[in-house]
């Protein structure tokens, strides 16, 4: 009978603090695409587009950033970014300064989840020399976009160190352990009485 109750315990207990019941947890928003396409080589890029596969919270030039370093690799001298990013939907679209010199660029990126979790990642992709004609120009533009885009490098936000997830199912084991403990102590005394 005592068994019986200490295994009805136990079961509420893992079940009140979620062990039992929580749902499979849903991941932040990951990156899809991005133009430049990581480690491409395009000419005359004249903005980093980025695209998830879920809508970017838009918090009015907060949380959301993308900075391209160029080939001096100094981020002040270096930047090659030109205002704020722009959410539509679900990309995020940083204008660059006209007229980028040549070499390879870094982009990291950093992105609101839908759920307001942040997300982040960085790639590079090199600028080359184009051809001197501007109808050249505007014939090799086109196909650079038109590049497959390999997947660039996805990071959680340096925040993130412990997933929630991991904490909250170590949290959740721990309170199950006690309630056993507790439950097998009343088990041990109420037999010790008779």
């Amino acid at each position: 009978m005592w068994a019986v109750l200490a295994v009805l315990g136990v079961l509420a207990v893992l079940g009140g603090t979620g062990v039992l019941t929580a749902p499979a947890a849903r991941a932040h928003d990951e990156l899809v695409s991005a133009r430049p396409a990581a480690g491409s080589t395009v000419v005359a890029p004249t903005r980093v587009v980025l695209t998830f596969d879920e809508p970017v919270l838009d918090l009015g030039g907060r949380g959301n950033r993308v900075v391209v370093q160029g080939p001096s690799g100094d981020v002040t001298s270096g930047d090659a970014t030109s205002g704020a990013p722009v959410v539509e939907g679900a990309t995020l679209t940083q204008v660059l300064r006209p007229g980028l010199a040549q070499g390879r660029y870094v982009v990291t990126w950093r992105a609101a989840s839908k759920d307001g979790h942040p997300v982040s990642g960085t790639f590079a992709f090199t600028v080359a020399a184009g051809p001197t004609s501007a109808t050249a120009t505007r014939a090799a533009t086109p196909a650079a976009s038109r590049t497959p885009t390999p997947a660039a490098s996805r990071t959680p936000a340096p925040a993130a160190a412990t997933p929630a997830g991991a904490a909250n199912r170590l949290a959740a084991g721990a309170a199950g352990l006690a309630a056993l403990a507790l439950v097998s102590g009343l088990v041990v005394a109420c037999r010790r009485r008779r």
